[in-house]
């Protein structure tokens, strides 16, 4: 804009009224003059508007009453020439240096025409939005479209790849054109390892696919690179070879020529079948399995025994698991013979297997001068012919320590012409050892002496037996001594929680207790123990009675003697009445049947010894312990199969051991996991804890031991055992309105919330608990009712972006007195 040079100032003066003289009315009016301006003082100032912007010149002013013409009473205009300054004026940049508005400044920030400029600290030609400023000039840039301005790289129209930034400024990150995506691979066994033939390539996997391709069996999840033998069929490590080249017969022709090809640390993988044979571990530190178990998986010495030998120095490591063992005939250990060795037995049927010499020891199992493991063994139906003795006919263990879990003796026979010593069970030679969770059933014993037809226990040996039954045994001779137990020569046993009941004794001559005997030095404990019933049938000259016989000394503690023929104590005084022992009967739940192995011995519920026990021991639930086979810490060991429907219903008590099969995981977190059983329904699922990180994942199926506990009111399972036997993927969750979900019946379950919307953090669970830590949790809301969404199986920091997001999928549980959803991955929001 061009300007006229500024005139220099003059100061005008006019006298408003000529003369000096008031004018008069008449001139007044006929002026049109103000007839109060009657002297200077009167007069204002008009100042000149030249360029008529409605702002005078302050410099070019006029004193008069009325407003000369191109005068205005305003006096600011910084700039009379020039229409477009005045103090109403928007200040411009447009006109440099100029004051537009006559505010004494140019080129103020807040200019009309004023730039927006942003920093640009990185230097990437693209502006930090959030450094905003207003300038008629700047040195930094107009762009506002940078999303880091921190990081050059970034910003709109950069590349995009994959590292979780949003490299373009697009408001989305590692998106499928991004530079170097990754290639994934399905997992559909979810065992961490992908198959290479199902693939996609995106910056992040989708769920269930990995980055590693190599598993050769995506269907099976102990199928994957490095995994153990598991004796399956399956090329478990992926070697391209099954079961590791070691199956009986694919690979080799017999069990013996697997053993003689091994060189140790092998697992040796038996196919179903029978095998005519004997075998010799030979020293060999190998794991001999049958892979469908005892009941299909026969090794059958066809009359010549020992049918498995281990006398070579075997450790634990040498194992036999999984077969039945059987046709061996041999004066020691027909079936089984471990001498100076200590290997692990585990899962097997010894029957049917033969001693017909002079004397015969073991003719099930024998054991001597070693420590082996012992573990859910069935020493059934063995028999001793012999000229001589016969001494632990189903089994017998000599010059041993270690201990016994799980072991069912039953149906062996004893005939002798002179002794038999533990017809079904013979403990002894000094050993030093623990049963626990043994049933001696139904075991007969013939010959001249018969000590104990169930179990003896023998020659200095200190044997502590817990969760026992010895029951429906049976001696007949000139002398029975203990038809059920019988303790001799300076051995010192002690019974917890054990049931000898319904044993019985013929003798022609002597019958000496046809429950428990203790004879000679032996000194034996009974704690927590029921001897009832037991029957003496012969007519000898001499009977001292059904009950307990002692020679030596037996004492007796918050036990219960009840029922016996002739007399419950011989030989000794009665302790019924002190130190909590008592003469009651039991109340079995089933001995009705004339066969033993129908008799149940857990209580009704009516039972005097229900939390009968001894005081200083318990039940697992936390009672004081009750008296018989079922009671004390132990009775948890049992192993109850059983379903979650009854877990949750409380027939199982709390504490015992329980066994579940098929159950499919469903939620895995740090600690543990949920498992629910596939076909779904109210009171389904159940949590539970590892305190680790599980080694299972959603989907899988399994076999479940573990421990039944309680967690917030609610059925809790503490894992001791798992096994992974498929993975047929995570059932399809109960369809909820948000209402529904909130009910115990649901707890634990797979749920899909059809109803409500994800709501800002809300919740606080210190309100409910101050011991509750879990803060700033997320809450779906229906507008009347509300459910926290807990990440205890997900912990996502992306919620906010979901907010209005509707429906969820997860777990359901409750904590602190509130009902929670556990969404599992960002695929159930």
């Amino acid at each position: 804009m061009t300007r006229s040079p500024m005139l220099p100032a003059v100061m005008v003066t006019l006298a408003a009224c000529s003369g000096g003289e008031a004018p008069s009315s008449k001139d007044s009016a006929d002026s049109g003059e103000d007839s109060d301006c009657v002297d200077t003082s009167d007069m204002s100032s008009w100042y000149a508007d030249t360029d008529g912007d409605g702002f005078g010149d302050p410099d070019v002013v006029t004193t008069a009453c009325e407003a000369p013409d191109g005068t205005v009473a305003d006096g600011t205009d910084c700039d009379d020439t020039d229409s477009s300054v005045n103090p109403a004026a928007d200040e411009l940049c447009a006109t440099e240096g100029v004051d537009d508005d006559c505010d004494g400044e140019t080129d103020e920030d807040d200019s009309v025409d004023a730039g927006t400029w942003h920093v640009d600290a990185d230097g990437d030609g693209y502006g930090d939005p959030a450094s905003a400023y207003t300038a008629c000039t700047s040195d930094d840039i107009a762009d506002s479209s940078d999303c880091d301005d921190d990081d050059e790289t970034v910003h709109p129209g950069a590349d995009e790849w994959c590292d979780g930034i949003d490299n373009d400024c697009d408001g989305e990150t590692d998106e499928a054109d991004a530079l170097d995506p990754s290639t994934w691979y399905d997992d559909a066994d979810h065992d961490g390892y992908g198959d290479a033939d199902s693939t996609s390539v995106s910056c992040e996997p989708g769920e269930w696919q990995v980055a590693d391709d190599t598993d050769c069996d995506d269907t099976e999840p102990t199928v994957y690179p490095g995994a153990p033998p598991i004796c399956d069929d399956l090329d478990n490590d992926c070697d391209d070879t099954v079961d590791g080249g070691w199956r009986v017969p694919s690979d080799h022709a017999d069990i013996q020529s697997a053993i003689d090809a091994a060189s140790g640390g092998e697992t040796i993988c038996v196919e179903a079948g029978t095998y005519p044979e004997t075998i010799d571990f030979s020293g060999k530190s190998v794991r001999l399995v049958g892979t469908h178990g005892a009941s299909e998986t026969v090794i059958d010495g066809g009359g010549v025994g020992p049918v498995v030998r281990f006398d070579s120095g075997e450790g634990s490591g040498s194992e036999l698991v999984g077969f039945t063992i059987t046709g061996g005939d041999a004066t020691e250990g027909a079936g089984v013979y471990v001498y100076g060795s200590s290997p692990s037995l585990e899962e097997l049927v010894i029957e049917g297997n033969s001693c017909t010499g002079e004397d015969c020891y073991g003719t099930g199992l024998y054991v001597s001068e070693g420590d082996p493991e012992l573990h859910d063994l069935m020493l059934l139906d063995n028999q001793c012919v012999a000229t001589s003795s016969c001494y632990g006919t189903g089994g017998f263990v000599g010059r041993s320590a270690g201990s016994i879990e799980g072991m069912w003796v039953g149906g062996n026979h004893s005939d002798a012409e002179l002794w038999v010593v533990g017809g079904g069970l013979l403990l002894g030679d000094g050993s030093i050892l623990g049963a626990h969770n043994v049933e001696i059933l139904s075991n007969t014993a013939e010959g001249y002496y018969v000590f104990g037809a169930g179990l003896g226990i023998y020659d200095y040996s200190d044997i502590a037996l817990t969760n026992t039954i010895v029951a429906g045994n049976s001696g007949e001779a000139a002398a029975v001594f203990g038809a059920g137990i019988m303790a001799n020569n300076g051995s010192t046993p002690v019974l917890s929680n054990v049931v000898v009941h319904g044993n019985t004794s013929e003798s022609w001559q002597w019958a000496y207790a046809s429950g428990v005997g203790v004879s000679g030095s032996s000194t034996a404990v009974l704690i927590n123990t029921v001897v009832s019933s037991n029957r003496e049938l012969g007519s000898g000259s001499t009977s001292s009675g059904g009950g307990i016989w002692a020679s030596g000394v037996a004492s007796l503690y918050y036990s219960d003697v009840y029922g016996n023929d002739l007399a419950d104590f011989s030989g000794m005084s009665s302790p019924v009445g002190t130190n909590g022992n008592v003469s009651t009967d039991p109340g079995f739940s089933s001995v009705a049947s004339s066969d033993p192995l129908a008799w149940d011995f857990t209580l009704d519920a009516a039972s005097a010894l229900v939390d009968a026990g001894d005081p200083s021991l318990f039940d697992p639930d936390g009672s004081t312990s009750d008296v018989g086979a079922y009671g004390g810490e132990g009775a948890a060991d049992w192993g109850w199969t059983t379903s979650i429907a009854e877990l949750h219903a409380g027939v199982i008590p709390e504490g015992y051991v329980v066994e579940i099969d098929g159950v499919v995981v469903t939620a895995v977190d740090a600690t543990g996991f949920t498992v629910q059983d596939p076909a779904g329904g109210e009171h389904s699922g159940i949590g539970v804890y590892l305190g680790e990180l599980p080694p299972v994942a959603r989907g899988h199926e399994l076999t479940l031991r573990a421990t039944l506990g309680d967690f917030d009111n609610e059925a809790r399972l503490q894992a001791v055992e798992l096994s992974v036997t498929g993975a047929p993927g995570a059932p399809d969750p109960v369809e909820l309105t948000l209402a529904e979900a909130q009910q115990d019946i649901w707890r634990d379950v797979l749920v899909h919330i059809i109803d409500g919307e994800l709501d800002d953090p809300a919740y606080d669970c210190s309100a409910d608990d101050p011991e509750c830590d879990d803060a700033e949790l997320w809450t779906l809301t229906d507008g009347s009712d509300s459910l926290i969404i807990y990440d205890r199986c997900y912990e996502s920091d992306d919620w906010a972006d979901q907010v209005g997001a509707s429906p969820l999928t997860g777990v359901m549980t409750s904590r602190w007195g509130r009902y929670r959803l556990m969404p599992r991955s960002s695929w159930d929001s």
